[in-house]
This record gives structure tokens, C-alpha cells and sequence, in this order.
């Protein structure tokens, strides 16, 4: 078992280095993935019109499920880059990849896995969380934690690199008023709720709520 109270990243040279801009074609690359450069404003607009249209719970499924799919995205590009996953420096790629995309920045606080086993335990420090800062500016301090697309990366990147379930929650949040974002992460069994966990990245359950919503409005 890996355990790690106190971690340093390893270089992030060989993250870096997949990004190609090639601005004759009008393309961004990350080794084969295309990317996009734009203003964090459209996500925030995109976030107001998902909670206003939706509701927040169909949104948090909606954005949770997004990041999960962006999150093992990046898990097959940190294996052909850092191909030994049983290493905390391979998935290190994760955090990185979230700090070298502006996403939010990460620290570790403690890391307790064992990819053999299955067993996964590990939390984290998120600072200057791109989608709590969005969220604040549209809705200003809420109740509830609101990083549903980082949680929903972190989630993805984790089970895939683990090769089972793993969720992470946050147990603070900057969107709540906090200075800063607390995050821990297990396998999904460990979770009391990990059946409503699992439900938010149900492939068809967004489609499923719009048919519901759909309906709803037609009978008014």
C-alpha cells in the first residue's frame, strides 16, 4: 500500500509537453484530444441557465457526470504518459492536469491507496476552485457544496486509474463561504450514499429527468 501524509508533485514536463497549439488550423491539442481556450464566463452563464432551467439537483447530475467523463479522459492520457499506475506519481497526473488547466489548485494532504487491493482513501486541499468562485459570483455563499464538475473529475480520474468506484465529497467549500475547498475521497461502498452517488452518473438518468421535466410542463 501506498501512504503519503506529506507529498510533492513529481515534474509536470511530461503534461506540459502534450499541449500543442496550432493556430493555423484553429486547433488546440492535449497529445490527441482537442481542447478549447475560452472565457471562464461561459461556464458561469452555462451554470445559471443549467439551475435555473433545471433545478440544482439536475444540474449537479448533469455537471458531476460531465466532469467524470473529462476525468477519465485525462486517466488514459496519464497511462500512456506515466504508464506504471500503481505509483503515486502517476496519479499525481490528475492534480496536475487540474492545476495546469486553471481548474483549481490542488494539495495534497493525505493519500492512502492500494490499486492491487481496491482499497482508496485520500484528501485533499482545493484553493481558488474555478467552479466555486463561478458559483459565488452568480449566487453568492450557499448552504451546500457546489464543485460538482471538479468532484465528478476527481471521481473519474480516480476510478479509472483504480479500477473501481471511487467518490470524492467535499466536506468544505469555498462556495459555502470557507477560504478554501476540503475534499476526501473512498471506494463507493465506503460511502453511506453511495447509492445516490452512483445515481448522478447514471449514463441515461439526465435524459430521463428532461423526459420527466418535459412531461411536467406539457400538463400545465
Amino acid at each position: 500500500m501506498a501512504s503519503h501524509t506529506s507529498m510533492k508533485y513529481p515534474t509536470n514536463q511530461d503534461l506540459i509537453a502534450q499541449i500543442k497549439f496550432d493556430p493555423e488550423h484553429g486547433k488546440i491539442w492535449l497529445q490527441e484530444q482537442r481542447m478549447l481556450l475560452t472565457h471562464s464566463s461561459l461556464f458561469a452563464n452555462l451554470r445559471r441557465e443549467l439551475i435555473n432551467t433545471l433545478g440544482s439537483q439536475r444540474a449537479r447530475a448533469l455537471l458531476t457526470r460531465l466532469g467524470y467523463l473529462s476525468g477519465w479522459r485525462d486517466a488514459e492520457l496519464a497511462r500512456k504518459l506515466r504508464p506504471d499506475l500503481s505509483t503515486a506519481g502517476a496519479f499525481f497526473a490528475g492534480p496536475q492536469l487540474a492545476l495546469i488547466k486553471g481548474m483549481v489548485n490542488v494539495k495534497p494532504l493525505k493519500i492512502e491507496m492500494d490499486v492491487d487491493k481496491g482499497t482508496f482513501y485520500a484528501e485533499f486541499e482545493w484553493f481558488d476552485a474555478y467552479e466555486a468562485e463561478l458559483h459565488l459570483q452568480e449566487f453568492g455563499p450557499v448552504a451546500e457544496p457546489v464543485c460538482w464538475n471538479l468532484l465528478g473529475y476527481s471521481s473519474g480520474f480516480t476510478t479509472y486509474y483504480m479500477g473501481r468506484s471511487v467518490f470524492f465529497k467535499e466536506i468544505e467549500c469555498l462556495g459555502c463561504g470557507g477560504d478554501r475547498c476540503h475534499i476526501v475521497g473512498k471506494t463507493a461502498e465506503e460511502w453511506e450514499d453511495f447509492q445516490e452517488l452512483e445515481q448522478l452518473l447514471q449514463p441515461n438518468a439526465m435524459a430521463d429527468e428532461l423526459l420527466s421535466l418535459q412531461s411536467q410542463l406539457s400538463q400545465l
